[in-house]
Order: C-alpha cells, then structure tokens, then sequence
C-alpha cells in the first residue's frame, strides 16, 4: 500500500490503481457497500440506534458475543443489543474482549461462537504438528498459541474455561454453527433465555438466506475493521449476507489476534479488499498507518448516526 495521498480534499474519494486482477472488481465491491448502506440508512430505526449506543455507552449491552471472524457466521444482529468481538478463532485472550466486558449488564450474557471447517483451528493444529515452532510473524505466533483444541468443538470449550476461569461468576455459553445442518450446538455453559432468544435469531436467519453449497469455500469480498461500540454489525449497515465480509473487532488499535486476523484472510483468503469502519476519523487514520504496507486497498468509511457511512477515501 503506497503513501497517503495528502493533496486532496478533505472527505473526497481517491481510488487509486487497485491491486485487483480488474479494475471493475473493486469498483462492484464499493458499489456493493455503498448500496447496502443505502437500504440500512432507509430501513434503520434511529430510535433504536440510539438506544443501542446508549447502553453500550453506559456499560449495559445484554450480551458480548465472542465470535470467529469468519465470513460463513450468519448474521449476528439480532432485537437485543450485543458487543461483536470478531477474531480469528473466537480467542479469549484477545484484548478486546476485556474492554467489551466492561460494557456488559451484570445479567448479561457472553457467548463464545465457534463453527465447522474453522480455518484458525486448521492451522493451530498444522502449527502443533510442526512443534510449535515460530512462523516468522510474531502475531500469528500469539493467534495461534491463543487457539486450543483440536476441534471447533474442543477450542470452543476450552475458550469458555479459560474466561470462566478469570470471570467466574460470568453467564457464558459456548456453541458451534454448522452451516451444512444449520444447527447452533451448545458445547459448554448453561442456555438460558437470552441465549434462547439469540439463538433462534441466528437460526432463522440460516433458514431464511443460507446456502450451503455456497459456503464450501471462504469468499468474503471485503475485510471489515471495526470498534467495539457500533450499535450494528457490519453486515447489517453494508446489508451484507453470508461469506461477504470478514470481520475483525478492535479496541483502540489494531492489536496482535487482530492483525494475525487480518493477514490470515489476505494471505489465505485472497481478500484484498480492506473498509475501515468507526465513528471518529482519528481512529481510522491510526488503523490506515498500522495497515501501512499490506497488499490491499484500504477504503476509509465515517459512521454517521443516522446509520449512513462517508466514504472519505480509497488508497493502494
């Protein structure tokens, strides 16, 4: 990725020479997006955005949902208001996830989400039979040391454990997606109503837009870095379905589980398409620097409070 383009006007969008095989290739992905959000800025309850941001904002979510950031999961978004930790693996360590505890009720409920076929699983255990050695990229080291088991299953349990362990008198839940049978298996925890009800949203929507055969292979279009606090998931305010985007949460800067994220999904999943997404402009630009580097183009995205996004930039 080449340097800023600094002679440009503020908020105006600079595309520059994408490193796509066609150009039209990036310019149907932002179209994409862009056209997405126009349907969620028209069909969004600003009332009910509001009042989102509000319990986020005042430590009262009623659930944080530690989810895989794979583009497969189906769409989180649900009538109850959840903090999306989105990483590779569904890792509890994550940094992040402390900083989305804080804005959880004292009721409230942490759900560790796993899923069939979990590329970060696959490569935890390639790395294990290896001996564990260093892969030359420090943060990929953590990511995969951060992952456990040999299974969605197994890593799912032990993930519940380990926060369990710290937070003891936490409500957690653990379970499994299988996008080909489209059940949600609790592996660990106590189901409780909440759950229930988070659960039967998640269903329903497999029922409703998911095709399996579609989900063989991970082809997210775009990788979405975005803050803890936004009172929609990505997906929703893009109007995105399965195996668009990639997510990946961050609290402040883009911290190591989160970067091993991010280049997992451009080496291995091709993905070269990145949207920074946050409602202040300073975080962007800091995200944009630590990206410095990467093979990608990077679109810079202002989330409004009436649901819609400023694009204020495309850079190489």
């Amino acid at each position: 990725m080449s340097a800023s383009v600094t002679s440009q006007k503020p908020r105006e969008v600079v595309r520059a020479r994408p490193p796509f095989s066609k150009y039209k290739e990036l310019v149907t992905t932002i179209g994409r997006l862009v056209l997405g959000n126009i349907q969620h800025k028209n069909l969004v309850n600003r009332k009910e955005a509001e009042a989102r941001r509000n319990k986020i904002a005042r430590g009262e979510a009623d659930a944080v949902v530690i989810a895989c950031s794979d583009a497969r999961l189906p769409v989180l978004d649900s009538d109850k208001t959840a903090v999306f930790v989105r990483v590779a693996g569904n890792v509890v360590s994550y940094k992040a996830v402390e900083k989305a505890l804080s804005m959880l009720k004292k009721d409230g409920l942490v759900v560790v989400l796993g899923h069939c076929a979990c590329g970060a699983v696959k490569e935890h255990n390639s790395w294990v039979a290896k001996g564990k050695g260093s892969t030359g990229v420090a943060c990929m080291d953590k990511l995969l040391n951060a992952v456990k088991g040999a299974s969605p299953e197994e890593n799912v349990k032990e993930q519940v454990a380990l926060l369990k362990e710290k937070h003891p008198s936490l409500a957690v839940v653990g379970a499994v997606y299988d996008w080909n049978s489209g059940k949600i298996k609790e592996v660990a925890g106590t189901p409780s109503a909440l759950w229930e009800d988070l659960k039967a949203a998640w269903v329903r929507y497999h029922l409703t837009h998911t095709n399996p055969e579609e989900l063989k292979s991970q082809t997210p279009h775009s990788i979405a870095i975005v803050p803890l606090d936004l009172p929609f998931s990505p997906h929703r305010i893009f109007s995105a379905g399965q195996n668009q985007i990639f997510t990946v949460s961050c609290e402040g800067k883009i911290g190591d589980c989160a970067m091993a994220s991010i280049l997992y999904a451009v080496e291995h999943l091709n993905t070269k398409h990145i949207i920074l997404l946050a409602g202040e402009s300073a975080l962007l630009d800091q995200w944009e620097e630590q990206l410095r580097g990467l093979e990608v183009v990077i679109t810079k995205a202002l989330y409004k409070e009436d649901g819609g996004v400023e694009l204020i930039r495309c850079v190489e």
